[in-house]
């Protein structure tokens, strides 16, 4: 019996032990956090307002203060109440958002229904590891013929604090937008969904999102139009090379229906930039200046811009494509800029003195049936008849070149400025 007592008193001051130290982590955390988001230097300033940690609980209230960039006085403050409570081996935060002067509070209570739309629901445990799930409240507005409706928003993310890395998930059901003059926006199941990871000694962020919209419809005096099946893909990632950085924009439609004069459908629409090859170092160095504003110095800084110029890098449209009422449009341009090609003297002579170091190629093919179009067919009758444009069959078509300092397009010679 002794032992046993023995036993349970060592695990209740185990427990206790336990339950003292998420108490005191969590709060640590929460001070790291605040101090990541004031460092990413993005408009967005965090200050903790207050932290009242008892043993098994915790209250705190964190100011949000959202900068206009444009306009240094335009501000908007949040205050974030938290609710934490205190577990052998977790934290469990409730939190909830709401705005602080009353002109903010009134719009919001006429949007939402209340004064603190935002909530959420946190978990962090002892290695690190944070995960939640947050919701914004439902919209449903109606007022002098003008409506607003919208399901609630929810968000999905974990998070590794240790390595500030992690992935979020938002959905939004529905959005509709409609104005008493017959506009119209209506989205329907938007969804981002991605992950993100610090660069280790900086405040540079990597990521890779993908942006969905099932069905989007809109209704203006000016344009009339119905998408299906819309993507957008955004990342800014470690690159294929070694202490490179690559970005990528991707755009897909799947079907987009303009309604004016003419019905006119198009299909499979996609486009795709990337920009690979970025000197990680270079890119470290202007990211810390944005850091650190009080150090920005304009030589310095253009400095910087020549070093990642000079390191080189490589611009692809890898695709850029459409099934159109007048027939297919296919096309890809490359730009690579070698490392080492450009220097301060060759930039500061202007842009066009770089085309003697630069490669690209381009390749373009759409219909003949372009030629038709009011306006458009002019612009491409001129083109061919200066050869960039060539007529291939039922196809016109642009095959082109730059390589040591020679623009070769059709087989055409074309002279560039400064060569």
């Amino acid at each position: 019996m002794k032992k046993t007592l023995i036993a349970v008193a060592v695990l209740a001051a185990a427990g206790a032990g336990s339950v003292y130290y998420v108490g005191e982590y969590t709060q640590q955390q929460v001070t790291a956090l605040i101090e990541q988001t004031n460092q990413q230097d993005n408009g967005v300033n965090a200050k903790l307002v207050n932290y009242d940690k008892g043993f098994l609980a915790a209250q705190s209230q964190i100011e949000l203060t959202f900068e206009n960039p444009d306009i240094a006085e335009q501000k908007w403050v949040l205050l974030v109440d938290g609710d934490v409570q205190h577990w052998p081996y977790k934290a469990v935060i409730n939190s909830k958002v709401s705005v602080t002067d009353e002109t903010s509070k009134e719009v919001v209570q006429k949007l939402f229904g209340t004064t603190a739309p935002f909530t959420a629901q946190d978990e962090i445990n002892l290695l690190g590891q944070l995960q939640g799930h947050a919701q914004l409240a439902p919209i449903d507005l109606a007022e002098g013929g003008n409506t607003v409706s919208m399901t609630p928003v929810t968000m999905t993310y974990s998070m590794n604090l240790n390595e500030m890395s992690g992935q979020s998930l938002i959905e939004l059901a529905s959005l509709n937008i409609s104005s008493q003059d017959g506009e119209r926006f209506v989205f329907k199941d938007f969804k981002v969904d991605g992950d993100f990871a610090q660069i280790a000694g900086s405040s540079l962020m990597t990521y890779d999102y993908l942006f969905k919209i099932a069905e989007a419809e809109v209704r203006t005096d000016e344009a009339n139009a119905d998408f299906t099946q819309v993507t957008m893909q955004t990342a800014f990632k470690q690159g294929s090379q070694a202490n490179t950085l690559d970005t990528l924009l991707g755009l897909t439609v799947g079907n987009y229906v303009l309604m004016g004069d003419e019905l006119l459908a198009f299909s499979n629409t996609a486009f795709e930039l990337n920009v690979t090859g970025l000197d990680e170092t270079a890119l470290l160095e202007l990211s810390r200046l944005q850091t650190n504003p009080e150090q920005i110095d304009e030589a310095l800084a253009q400095q910087l811009v020549f070093d990642l110029v000079g390191k080189g890098a490589n611009v692809s449209v890898s695709k850029l494509t459409s099934q159109t009422p007048w027939g297919d449009v296919n096309a890809d341009i490359n730009i690579n800029l070698p490392a080492g090609a450009i220097d301060k003297t060759i930039l500061m002579r202007g842009p066009q003195a770089a085309l003697g170091y630069i490669s690209a190629s381009a390749n373009a093919r759409m219909s003949n049936k372009f030629l038709e179009i009011p306006g458009i067919g002019d612009q491409l009758n001129v083109a061919m008849m200066v050869g960039v444009l060539a007529q291939n069959g039922e196809e016109l078509v642009l095959k082109g070149s730059l390589k040591d300092g020679q623009l070769v397009v059709n087989d055409n010679t074309f002279p560039l400025p400064g060569m």
